[in-house]
């Protein structure tokens, strides 16, 4: 994974973890007329979902663009379906339907670059070949 991706990622991880109190429910959320004011997203089980205008605060000076890319090459942003977006339409919330990028929960929990330098190492390994013929002689 390239230095870049992982900054990123770990600069969306950070500002998810600072403001997970700031993310109510999509059930609390459809279910009742709210302030959006000091809301920084919605969540569920298994989602975070940020609106285009959150999701500019999260990734510090890299571009939206670059952001999406990094977050969709290492499996962590999950569009909605809908053609041509990377954003999924959010259910009816204080009176419209919204589009908010999906961000899966477990970028929560990425390491960052202790987890891509456990992972190198891992692919650095060199596992020997057995060598069947000094077997064959131990007869």
């Amino acid at each position: 994974m390239p230095y870049d991706q992982v900054n990123i990622l770990e600069s969306i991880r950070d500002y998810l973890l600072q403001n997970q109190d700031r993310f109510m429910t999509i059930a609390e959320a459809t279910n009742t007329e709210h302030d959006t004011a000091n809301i920084r997203g919605y969540q569920d089980d298994t989602y975070i979902y940020l609106h285009a205008s959150t999701f500019a605060l999260s990734h510090g000076k890299a571009t939206s663009d670059t952001a999406v890319t990094y977050l969709q090459d290492a499996n962590y942003l999950h569009a909605g379906g809908e053609r041509n977006s990377q954003q999924y339409r959010l259910p009816k919330i204080n009176g419209k339907r919204s589009r908010a990028y999906r961000i899966h929960k477990s970028l929560l929990e990425f390491a960052g670059k202790q987890q891509v330098a456990a992972e190198t190492s891992a692919q650095n390994v060199v596992q020997m070949p057995r060598d069947t013929d000094r077997a064959d002689q131990i007869k």
